[in-house]
């Protein structure tokens, strides 16, 4: 420990350690000059936590924040600072192995306490759980932290394993965005972890400047400039052989850095394009081009863009035989085969009569940007060649579509891994603003960061597996409480009928019952106007179902069928009671009745 800090240009106020091994047998030769030792001992050989504290620093040992869990050792320090917020620091080690949603759930409690509390806190140690992995347990786990504000110092590998695999499961965590933190890795064989830091640059009354000099700490006279000077080649061949070391670290530009000062010769003035009549001109760098005559396309930027453009390329579903939907600039292909064979050859034939349409309007297709995708049974597999123009097309498991993704098992996943990355995010903004805005603001934040994500999109994705469902949901709830600065443990009914709010769930019946709404009083495109059918149409009995507006429910066995938009529209409309189905009202009276009607039963 000595040689390391020997070799650094700073002096830490705290140093952390996992894997002590330390017990009451063996506490011989950990004392360090100028800092005071505590440490957590594991029961076992392995593990273990200790911390070295300067002397100057004023701070108690709390076990408020302690994890009361097996194979999990934990010390925590606060400090009481003059004018600023209570410092907290801990540190962690997770022994290997399976486990992690349990960790995770105490770590959760963990820094719910911590922001409750409205602490600045500083969380470090090994935890052994590879944030550079995609598994579910994982990415849950780094959604849990970013949506409790706890912001990831560390992000890239720090540890070797035997196999030289490296990951990164040594972690620092901190809820301080007021201050400027320069973390990173240290170069050093103290053990198959690289040593991580974190330097908090206070910039209170003063612009940050930054200066490095030589450590006047006091040198061990066993230390000599020979022992120095091999110390330094030592470490130099050692970050060659580091697979995070020279290269890939010069590549890593530091936030503190002006872009200026590393982008090759930076443009002073961005392009500039003027739209005059018929003509066109650039400008850049004060310099301006001739005129040159437009004999085609779409002037961009102006007020008549967007019209102009739909009218040019309208014709483009006529140009051949697919099923053809346009969105601004965005055109959706699709076609349809029993037989794959026939399908690929229709496809390609199709897609050369676009090409020409295309060639004829002076447009050209951008093939980095045009990809494929085959929709087929849930067991089936296909690759087909298509191409266009002699360029194969890329085929893709999953793209976005008017800011949907769809994948080709219609599981929405990855959609549903993309709004809970969106909305783990505003989570952490919560973290941070329940302590100086009102209830009523904090609501109005939901329905701007949270609540358009949910939405968007949900008559159709909300038909995912449950158990993706069931991750949303876990975060909003962990949201709203949050938001009401509520215990974790506190009845999650009672918070949304508090804050006028429907469940994810609750919300997508809401869309189900919208749909029908809309059916019923023919708003719906023409494409569903056979897509229900009345009870009334079936039989003429005076039964309840003929005599209001439900609809038939149709006869279904598999679970498959039951979870599809016919049948499931169907059974929450007919569930609704008479004066909402036969009332003639207009679509925001009778959702704005619905929800009452919803929350009625959060009790």
């Amino acid at each position: 420990m000595e040689e390391f800090l020997h070799t650094i240009d700073f002096e830490p106020h705290i140093i952390a350690i996992t894997e002590t091994k330390l017990n009451a047998n063996n506490t011989s030769n950990i004392s360090l000059s100028g800092y005071t030792f505590l440490h957590a001992d594991s029961p076992t050989n392995a593990g273990g936590v200790g911390m070295y504290i300067k002397n100057s620093l004023q701070y108690q040992v709390t076990t408020q924040y302690n994890f009361q869990m097996a194979k999990c050792e934990n010390l925590w320090i606060e400090m009481k600072l003059h004018h600023q917020k209570n410092v907290v620091v801990g540190i962690i080690y997770r022994h290997p192995g399976p486990g992690i949603t349990f960790f995770s759930t105490h770590f959760e409690k963990c820094l719910f306490d911590l922001n409750k509390r409205n602490v600045t806190y500083y969380i470090l140690g090994d935890f052994n759980i590879n944030s550079l992995a995609s598994t579910s347990t994982i990415i849950q786990y780094k959604s849990m932290t970013i949506s409790l504000n706890a912001n990831m110092l560390i992000t890239i590998p720090s540890h070797t394993a035997p196999s030289n695999s490296m990951s990164a499961i040594d972690h620092i965590y901190t809820n301080n965005t007021n201050d400027t933190i320069i973390p990173g890795l240290i170069t050093f064989d103290i053990s198959d972890h690289l040593p991580s830091f974190a330097i908090n640059v206070i910039n209170h009354h003063a612009p940050i400047t930054s200066s490095v000099g030589k450590s006047t700490k006091q040198r061990k006279p066993w230390f000599t400039k020979g022992i120095l000077t091999s110390i330094k080649k030592k470490n130099k061949l050692y970050k060659q052989c580091v697979a995070i070391g020279k290269d890939m670290a010069s590549k890593i530009v530091p936030a503190t850095v002006p872009p200026k000062s590393y982008l090759h010769n930076p443009m002073s003035n961005s392009f500039q394009f003027h739209d005059v009549c018929t003509t066109e001109v650039t400008c850049f760098s004060g310099h301006r081009s001739p005129f040159c005559y437009l004999t085609c396309g779409v002037p961009q930027g102006s007020v008549l863009g967007p019209l102009l453009f739909l009218i040019y390329i309208n014709d483009l579903p006529t140009a051949s035989n697919f099923e053809t939907r346009l969105f601004a600039d965005d055109t959706c292909l699709w076609m349809s085969n029993d037989n794959i064979s026939t399908l690929q050859m229709t496809v390609n034939e199709e897609l050369t009569k676009v090409d020409k349409w295309m060639r004829a309007n002076q447009l050209s297709l951008n093939h980095t940007k045009t990809k494929y995708m085959m929709f087929s049974p849930q067991s089936a597999s296909f690759n087909l060649r298509i191409s266009v123009n002699g360029k194969e097309l890329e085929k893709v498991k999953s793209l976005k579509y008017l800011g949907v993704i769809v994948d080709e098992k219609m599981s929405w996943a990855e959609h549903i891994h993309f709004i809970r990355n969106k909305i783990a995010s505003a989570a952490g903004v919560f973290s941070k603003l329940r302590h100086y805005l009102q209830s009523s603001t904090l609501r109005c934040l939901y329905f701007s960061l949270v609540h358009p994500h949910l939405l968007y999109g949900l008559l159709s994705w909300g038909f995912a597996n449950k158990t993706d469902i069931h991750q949303l949901s876990v975060m909003q709830n962990r949201i709203l409480k949050i938001m009401t600065n509520s215990p974790l443990r506190t009845s999650i009914n009672k918070l949304y009928k508090k804050t006028n709010i429907l469940k994810l769930h609750d919300m997508h019946n809401m869309e189900l019952a919208k749909f029908a709404f809309q059916f019923v009083h023919k708003r719906l495109p023409p494409a569903f106007d056979n897509f229900f059918t009345f009870t009334s149409l079936i039989h003429k009995h005076a039964t309840r179902g003929a005599t209001t507006q439900k609809f038939f429910v149709p006869q279904v066995s598999s679970s498959r069928a039951q979870n599809t938009l016919r049948y499931k529209c169907t059974t929450v409309w007919n569930k609704l009671p008479n004066k909402l189905t036969n009332k003639k009202t207009g679509l925001k009276a009778f959702m704005n009745n619905s929800k009452s009607l919803i929350l009625e039963t959060y009790t």
